[in-house]
């Protein structure tokens, strides 16, 4: 597959993810509508946020986008400047898991802001939660 069809697959699959959020955990909106105009948003403890308001994280996305051929669509901030991003790709799966009783999780990749350290670079399953339309994570393993 080429380099556009392939992105263009990508963001197909990542507005499905998105309206399932939407629908599973009322996340806002707008992370939504702001992704269909070419901007990923950040849950951040009960916020929304740009990601270009968020001091490195525009590169640590476009990096990541860049080293594993994957399209993210939504970042989920946590404490200790730990970021979750949300993404798609062919290499790892991206389905949202059901943990039963209401509980879903998700792969994901788990960095710092702030620490270049491999500890914090990992790949994961995040259980997600959600706060007046935010989505916080409950817990990760990987």
């Amino acid at each position: 597959m080429n380099e556009k069809k392939l992105k263009e697959a990508q963001r197909k699959e990542a507005i499905k993810k998105l309206k399932k959020l939407e629908k599973l955990f009322n996340l806002n909106p707008k992370v939504l509508e702001d992704f269909e105009l070419g901007k990923i948003n950040t849950s951040l403890f009960d916020k929304i946020v740009e990601t270009q308001n968020i001091k490195n994280l525009d590169k640590i996305i476009t990096d990541f986008e860049k080293e594993n051929n994957a399209l993210v669509y939504h970042c989920i901030g946590g404490y200790f400047n730990l970021v979750f991003l949300l993404f798609v790709n062919e290499e790892y799966p991206s389905p949202l898991y059901d943990l039963g009783d209401k509980k879903f999780a998700i792969f994901s990749y788990r960095t710092s802001l702030t620490k270049n350290c491999t500890y914090y670079n990992i790949m994961g399953l995040a259980t997600l939660d959600s706060n007046k339309g935010v989505l916080t994570v409950k817990n990760w393993f990987c």
